[in-house]
């Protein structure tokens, strides 16, 4: 029996902070991008999405919320890391926006990340699009259908979003 710090012992509560502490990185690529179009407000994530960057996300969705902000949607197609409680929190935004008679979808979410909601059963709660495309056009066609058409668009609507490197793309959405 072996016996001591030698071997098989059990880590100190401060060199197990000090190893996540090395691991995690510090937001080295996470970033929030917004850009409003038309009443639709895209916000778009990137990179890694823990605790203190949830927070942040959080924080621009509540502005968006307490602006009354009613469409809005959550790009994710460039996140590298995210965790159930942010999906969870997502939700939870989802449903305030829901409540004021808005709408929510969160676009691009990674194979693994869309299956974690999917396991979570979040999937609904966030009206998950495979894209941002989609996303916009399923907003789109809400916001363009004749009253008792829901779904059948009228015209084209344009978005065009800006990145936190200046880069600006523009996205023509088209009735099908």
């Amino acid at each position: 029996m072996r016996s001591g710090r030698a071997g098989g012992g059990a880590a100190s509560p401060l060199l197990c902070d000090t190893l996540v502490a090395t691991i995690k990185p510090v937001e080295p690529d996470f970033g929030i991008t917004q850009a409003n179009r038309e009443g639709i407000w895209l916000v778009v994530v990137r990179g890694y999405i823990g605790n203190d960057e949830c927070e942040r996300l959080m924080g621009v969705l509540a502005h968006l919320v307490s602006e009354r902000c009613p469409r809005v949607i959550v790009d994710a197609y460039a996140v590298t890391f995210l965790t159930v409680a942010t999906l969870t929190r997502l939700s939870v935004a989802a449903r305030t926006i829901r409540g004021m008679n808005g709408e929510f979808r969160l676009a691009g979410l990674s194979g693994t990340a869309a299956g974690l909601a999917k396991l979570a059963r979040l999937e609904r709660k966030l009206e998950l699009e495979p894209d941002l495309a989609t996303a916009i056009r399923s907003l789109s066609l809400v916001n363009h259908a004749a009253p008792g058409r829901r779904g059948q668009a009228q015209g084209t609507r344009a978005v065009r979003t800006a990145t936190d490197a200046g880069e600006t793309h523009d996205l023509e959405i088209q009735p099908s």
